[in-house]
């Protein structure tokens, strides 16, 4: 679904980037408005720095965030801890990062800590996006 949404807003093969370390791979689309993200893989002790790493890049991007999770398999408290401070990150910089198509095991760990009504959680890409046009419409309303 990234990939659809990115070529069809223009976005040329090299907007694409994919880093992989054992057991996660992120893969990243650069599009006009916002950045999407796609994590596959198992998020633990061994992968939760890439993922830091990669969700800190598309930070400095400077746009808001799109982290499409369907392919993650496994979330430990490592991992809720980089996806906690990317969001707060995001909102320190004046944007947002939006999760969605969580995979059940990670969404369980969201709901047992009380994150998934913290973290904007949006069931796909397309959902998530319509609301950070929401957001941008309300505040170019109230600027």
């Amino acid at each position: 679904m990234a990939h659809q949404l990115a070529r069809r807003a223009g976005v040329d093969e090299h907007a694409e980037r994919t880093s992989s370390v054992t057991g996660l791979t992120v893969t990243c689309w650069q599009l006009a408005t916002y950045t999407v993200l796609r994590v596959s893989g198992e998020v633990d002790a061994t992968t939760s720095a890439h993922l830091e790493a990669e969700l800190s890049r598309a930070l400095r991007l400077g746009k808001p965030i799109v982290v499409e999770l369907s392919g993650m398999t496994f979330l430990d408290s490592g991992g809720l801890a980089v996806l906690l401070r990317a969001h707060q990150g995001a909102e320190q910089r004046g944007h947002e990062l939006r999760l969605t198509a969580l995979d059940a095991r990670p969404a369980r760990l969201l709901e047992l800590t009380g994150m998934m009504a913290y973290l904007h959680v949006h069931p796909t890409i397309q959902d998530a996006v319509t609301a950070l046009t929401a957001t941008d419409q309300r505040l170019a309303a109230e600027a």
